[in-house]
């Protein structure tokens, strides 16, 4: 016959899952005298038994989960309903009825089993039995629906609603005494599973398969294999604070589509080797501030002043950039047709089988080319079997195939301390609308070759002014007509002026405002011998 009981202690020695239960009818109180007739100490450990899901053997299965009974000690706080030691409960604390050191603090488990031996010392539980523990229902009340239950868990901003809404009895619910929870929701309709953290952390799987976690502290993942996620929908990655990404090996980003990035504050880019950009399309910038580009080592700058105190910067550019180093490693190929390098290269390799083929024996060149392999090396390019050459720092290479148009509406401020060369093949057309002003120190060469080549300086505005000082030599030089033209006064001012073949003049030449020389033949005695004789001074004026 089954008979009843609370659970009194769990602390089992053996730590075998025992449990001391007190039997209703067997361990009573004794009459009058508030005292039971065994004291807890004195009750015998009880073996529970588990379900068929439990092994029960070298730690496989459930462990026992009951929960004893407690009792108040001395300074313990008053609740506002407390059990006394005769089982009664008492709403209101008064002088009578304050909790007495023994009273019932708190429920334990209510039990089932039998009695092994006929002097009932020996009890073995069978089960236990949800009832109401002082009138208030002993099952779950996430088994039971009660609403509520989850309004304290902290919402995040996007965070889907909850699918809870158990009917009884379908939610299958297992909660512990701190109040971890693991629920398994059959109800129609809303078919849940769920496992909660004591202090909110919890993962939902909903009724169409969706699946919220939420984690209420911090995160951490180890996969010490590979890990491999699949998404064929949506992504969306909302971050309140920080986001650090840490790749220790290669990083590669594939996007099918188009990629955008909105950065409210700076953003910047920092890579110890080389960048390789390929852009396929157009690019369409916009620059609100400054551009601010540094080319070479960032090493502390010396600078050195000559006698005037102007700024002498001496750099020898021994060595080779990036590409240059590959142009040496990897020829361009020359044809008839066409030349084929190192960079146009991956645009023939994109190609068909069939179009590749004008380029087949040029294209196997570069079989060998990974630009990934090109490093550098304490000051070296370096490419696997092939001869190191010393880097070179400082230059920029600019290749366009199209125009290139820039528009400052600042000022362009240019210094350099090498040589400059500006090759233009066809035209170039400059407008300034201020001053020109321009110090050369050495040699100013400019060279139109062209059988039809043009240089034309024309200096239009109401007060333009040009002026070309030399402090040597200054040459003008031409194989076909000079022709100088002002439609103002000319002066030409010099100790010497040489002319070397014939001068025509059209208008009035004078030597100074006063003195006038004609453009035709003269006359004059010749007083030594007494004639006449031919000149070509003019008439004196």
């Amino acid at each position: 016959m089954f008979q009843y009981g609370i659970v009194e202690d769990i602390n089992d020695p053996l730590q075998l899952g025992r449990v001391k239960v007190r039997v209703y009818g067997a361990h009573t109180l004794t009459n009058g005298s508030g005292r039971y007739n065994i004291d807890t100490k004195d009750l015998g450990w009880s073996n529970v038994v588990l379900s068929t899901n439990t092994p029960a053997i070298n730690g496989l299965g459930h462990s026992v989960n009951l929960i004893e009974r407690t009792y108040y000690k001395k300074d313990d706080l008053l609740p506002e309903v407390f059990i006394d030691r005769f089982g009664h409960e008492q709403y209101y604390v008064t002088t009578e009825t304050v909790p007495a050191i023994g009273d019932e603090k708190s429920t334990g488990s209510l039990v089932c089993g039998i009695f092994l031996d006929a002097a009932q010392q020996e009890f073995l539980v069978v089960g236990t039995l949800p009832t109401k523990s002082h009138g208030k229902e002993d099952n779950n009340d996430r088994v039971r629906g009660v609403e509520g239950v989850e309004s304290l868990d902290v919402k995040g901003k996007y965070e889907p609603r909850s699918a809870y809404a158990p009917e009884y009895p379908y939610n299958n619910v297992y909660e512990t005494i701190s109040g971890h929870v693991k629920e398994y929701d059959d109800t129609p309709g809303h078919e849940r599973i769920k496992e909660r953290h004591m202090s909110g952390t919890q993962y939902e799987i909903q009724p169409d398969g969706s699946k919220i976690e939420k984690i209420v502290r911090d995160n951490y993942t180890l996969i010490v294999g590979h890990n491999s996620v699949e998404i064929k929908g949506h992504v969306r990655i909302f971050c309140s604070g920080d986001t650090n990404l840490v790749v220790a090996n290669n990083c590669t980003t594939q996007v099918g589509g188009n990629m955008k990035a909105y950065v409210d504050g700076n953003m910047g880019a920092f890579v110890d080797g080389n960048a390789d950009l390929l852009i396929k399309g157009d690019i369409d910038g916009e620059v609100r501030g400054n551009i601010d580009i540094d080319v070479g080592p960032s090493d502390p700058e010396h600078v050195i002043y000559n006698d005037d105190g102007v700024a002498v910067h001496h750099v020898v550019l021994g060595g080779y950039t990036r590409n240059k180093a590959i142009e040496q490693w990897f020829p361009p190929q020359k044809t008839d047709t066409f030349t084929l390098t190192h960079k146009n290269m991956r645009k023939v390799k994109e190609l068909s089988a069939e179009a590749q083929e004008p380029y087949a024996a040029a294209l196997a060149t570069f079989d060998d080319y990974d630009p990934d392999k090109v490093k550098l090396v304490d000051g070296q390019w370096t490419y696997p079997d092939k001869e190191s050459l010393t880097a070179s720092f400082g230059n920029i290479e600019l290749h366009t195939e199209g125009g290139l148009n820039a528009i400052v509406g600042g000022e362009v401020d240019m210094t350099v301390f090498q040589n400059a060369k500006l090759d233009i093949r066809k035209n170039a057309d400059i407008d300034i609308g201020g001053n020109v002003d321009m110090d050369v120190v050495g040699n100013i060469v400019i060279d139109a070759t062209g059988d039809e080549s043009i240089i034309d300086i024309n200096s239009i505005g109401d007060s333009s002014q040009i002026d070309v000082n030399s402090a040597g030599t200054l040459k003008l030089f031409s194989t076909g007509t000079t022709d100088v033209e002002s439609t103002g006064d000319m002066t030409l001012k010099s100790t010497n002026i040489k002319l070397d073949g014939n001068v025509v003049v059209t208008g009035t030449t004078r030597t100074s405002n006063t003195q006038l020389i004609d453009g035709h033949t003269h006359t004059q005695p010749n007083t030594t011998a007494d004639q006449t004789v031919q000149g070509n001074t003019g008439a004196l004026s």
